[in-house]
């Protein structure tokens, strides 16, 4: 698996279509494409896969945010990554693209995740993610291509700078 990050301290600099556009042209080659929206400040990447096509809006899903917000209450991280990251329909013939949204934003349970995740115990504390082993998985093919998107430097305190 290859990881391609695309990143930035500003935002509005189109971020989100480069991620949209590279992963749908990937596909396209014959590579499975994981598209990870870790803006969580202004997650939007799944609107950009909505452009152009006759498909109606995604209904809001879980994300990045909800898998930490539940690691850090419940201790575990999920087995599979099936229910976070749907997969999203481009073009005919083209490869799966899987697409993890940050999250459920814009509806408030979102934003009360987000403000709740104390950063510093999650990389930092007693347990934290790092040591806990066990990557949850997402089945399909071992050519598969990692976009991330973010915007800025999270702070443990959870602030941009």
């Amino acid at each position: 698996m290859r990881t391609i990050t695309f990143y930035s301290y500003k935002g509005g600099v189109g971020r989100s279509l480069l991620v949209a556009n590279t992963a749908k042209y990937l596909s396209t080659l014959g590579r499975s494409v994981f598209a990870l929206d870790l803006d969580l400040e202004a997650p939007g990447l799944h609107y950009k896969f909505e452009l152009g096509s006759n498909a109606e809006r995604t209904d809001a899903a879980p994300g990045v945010v909800d898998i930490l917000a539940d690691f850090l209450s419940k201790g575990s991280l999920p087995e599979s990554l099936v229910d976070y990251a749907p997969q999203v329909r481009v073009a005919l013939g083209a490869e799966a693209i899987y697409l993890m949204r940050a999250g459920t934003a814009p509806h408030g349970d979102y934003w009360r995740k987000l403000s709740q995740i104390n950063w510093h115990d999650l990389f930092y504390g007693p347990e934290p993610l790092a040591a806990r082993g066990g990557t949850p998985r997402i089945s399909g093919t071992a050519r598969r291509t990692k976009l991330c998107r973010s915007e800025g430097e999270v702070r443990l305190g959870g602030d941009k700078h």
